[in-house]
């Protein structure tokens, strides 16, 4: 699905996950912390904040620094 949405829009697809691998995500006790709701948030704030200033076809493993997301 991400594949195919990447390739019909002609846009890298990017998935950010903002649950912990505890939270029993499907099961009848699965759990979603307020906190990390809000984490994800600013998350999302600062990725679209910052993407403008990295370059499309830059390679984010030479410069780890530029894809780096406030996490807290």
């Amino acid at each position: 699905m991400v594949e195919t949405l990447s390739r019909l829009l002609q846009v890298p697809v990017v998935l950010m996950g903002s649950g912990l691998p505890d939270a029993n995500v499907h099961f009848p006790n699965e759990f979603f912390l307020l906190d990390n709701f809000d984490k994800g948030l600013r998350t999302l704030v600062y990725y679209w904040r910052h993407l403008p200033d990295v370059e499309r076809k830059e390679d984010l493993t030479k410069n780890p620094q530029s894809a780096r997301l406030l996490c807290g």
